[in-house]
Order: structure tokens, then sequence, then C-alpha cells
């Protein structure tokens, strides 16, 4: 039984980490489509290195959030998780 929880302690903490750098990887990647859309439709290209991080903020707080959610329902064995 102990061991049970040990392994999905391990595996919400996976799940919180990898949530988190794929919300930060989506959101930037956002970011740049965006930027490289207003490119082509005859802007310049304005993205400076504080709009990235700034991406890279939300995502990191909207991962968090969600990664967060996501162990807490695994490792209390909520229905479909």
């Amino acid at each position: 039984m102990k061991n049970d929880l040990r392994v999905r302690c391990v595996q919400s903490l996976f799940i919180l980490v990898a949530t988190i750098l794929f919300m930060i990887a989506l959101s930037v990647c956002g970011k740049l489509f965006f930027a490289l859309l207003l490119w082509l439709l005859g802007d310049g290209f304005n993205t400076t290195w504080q709009d990235v991080f700034h991406g890279a903020k939300l995502g990191l707080y909207g991962g968090s959030i969600g990664g967060i959610g996501l162990a807490l329902f695994r490792l209390f064995k909520v229905k479909g998780f």
C-alpha cells in the first residue's frame, strides 16, 4: 500500500512538471505565431524578449494551475484520471 502511494506521487509530480513545460512551450509558440502572422500581413516584426518572457510567465501560471489540478485528481483517485 505504501509503495502504491509513492508511485502515484511520482506520477503526479511528473504530470505537474510536464503540464507546466508544455504550457510554457505552447504559450511561447502561440505568441510567436501571432507575431509572425502580423509580420506576414504587412506590419513589422515587433516582438521583444519581454513579450516572449511574458508569454512564458502566463504559460507557467496556467500550467501550474492545470498541472496541480490534474495531479491532485490523479493522487486522490478521482474517476477518469
